[in-house]
């Protein structure tokens, strides 16, 4: 239950919620201010959720780079910064512009949470040796859990390849603290056609892959993937 309960997008907001509330009643207590506790949380808030996003969200879909999502909130922010001048002036300054910027760069961010909240998915790799790569090879039809090979190979749907999750490596029911949990989307080329796949290193790998040499002793069949330009299959 504790797992299911950390794997829900709503925990987190009101996590994030509650502690920026928590953190502006202490805040007001400490400075003795005049403005409400609320008004004090929402820098609070904001701050959480951003540092939410960073861990939970990949705006960037295929490729899972951090420097996407830091790109997303830069976005949200310069958004924020500019609608929160227009509200400041329209309410006559009675609000401080500061406070304007944070509640807006707040109330974006509880959308692009919600929106963007990335599931943990499970990836078997009981079979797989710690020394082997994974490599989640694109298929035609679309997977929800991932059973990994000895050689490495496991398979994954392109709704999950292109939307993003967050993977956790199980050995046995148990997290080894083996694989990157940040995957690299990389194009293989061959004979018959580009594969796609989603890559993690293993920090006790001894980079011994051949796809060819797999499709050659049929552990990967071609025919199963999906493959070429991914916005020209769609």
């Amino acid at each position: 239950m504790l797992k299911e309960l950390l794997n829900s997008k709503m925990f987190w907001l009101f996590l994030a919620t509650f502690s920026g509330f928590l953190c502006g009643v202490l805040l007001k207590r400490l400075k003795g201010s005049k403005q409400s506790s609320s008004a004090i949380a929402i820098p609070f808030i904001a701050l959480f959720l951003t540092l939410l996003a960073l861990n939970f969200v990949k705006l960037n879909v295929e490729y899972f780079q951090l420097k996407y999502t830091l790109m997303g909130l830069g976005f949200l922010l310069s958004c924020s910064i500019l609608l929160g001048y227009v509200t400041f002036i329209s309410n006559d300054k009675k609000i401080s512009y500061f406070n304007n910027c944070a509640f807006l760069y707040t109330a974006l961010c509880y959308i692009v949470f919600f929106m963007f909240y990335k599931n943990e998915l499970p990836i078997n790799t009981t079979s797989c040796p710690e020394t082997k790569d994974i490599y989640l090879l694109l298929k035609k039809e679309d997977a929800g859990y991932f059973e990994i090979n000895p050689e490495g190979i496991g398979y994954i749907g392109l709704q999950l390849f292109t939307d993003g999750f967050r993977p956790d490596f199980l050995s046995k029911g148990i997290d080894q603290g083996i694989y990157d949990h940040t995957p690299t989307a990389i194009e293989i080329p061959t004979p018959y056609g580009v594969v796609h796949a989603l890559y993690f290193h293993s920090n006790r790998s001894l980079n011994q892959f051949s796809l060819e040499e797999l499709v050659a002793q049929g552990i990967v069949k071609p025919d199963e993937l999906k493959l070429g330009d991914l916005k020209g299959n769609q």
